[in-house]
């Protein structure tokens, strides 16, 4: 039986891990409700040449939405938050460097739906990596049967609904 003190330590880290998952889930849904905006947004970066951004704005969507679904699932809490730090650190990078370098006044997380400052998305993210290293140092419970198979019904709705709003665009 877990003492009271790691039943609390676990519960957090499922509840941090839900929230970031949650957070990558709205972002990438809202990158994908419009592609083309998000690509355009995308260029203001002007990181790589025009020829590679769709690919890479897909691929962020895609990432997100999978990320967002991993954390929410419980799957391999460690590795998935750790590599989640990662993903937003480069994303933090980015936004910092145009910022700064190009004054870009949105940073596009949002997509078309909402803009967003670069400032608050900065911040948004440390609060987002903060969560994560809680998850990474304590990682909780893992998935259980039940929930395995609601996640997998919520992923075939999750990547339907994907499909659609992309191919609606394409």
């Amino acid at each position: 039986m877990e003492r009271p003190q790691s039943v609390w330590k676990s519960r957090t880290a499922t509840a941090c891990a839900w929230f970031v998952g949650l957070v990558f889930l709205a972002t990438g849904f809202a990158k994908a409700y419009d592609v083309w905006g998000f690509i355009e947004k995308a260029k203001y970066y002007r990181s790589l040449d025009v020829e590679f951004i769709q690919p890479l704005a897909l691929g962020t969507i895609g990432l997100e939405l999978i990320l967002g679904w991993a954390l929410c699932m419980r799957m391999s809490p460690r590795l998935v938050a750790g590599f989640s730090m990662f993903v937003i650190a480069c994303f933090s990078g980015a936004i910092l460097y145009t910022w700064k370098v190009y004054g870009i006044e949105d940073c596009g997380c949002l997509g078309v739906l909402a803009e967003t400052p670069p400032g608050f998305s900065l911040v948004k993210n440390g609060v987002l990596m903060a969560a994560l290293a809680w998850v990474a140092w304590v990682p909780g419970a893992r998935y259980s049967t039940r929930r395995m198979l609601a996640g997998l019904a919520s992923s075939l709705l999750l990547a339907l609904g994907c499909m659609h709003m992309l191919s609606s665009q394409i």
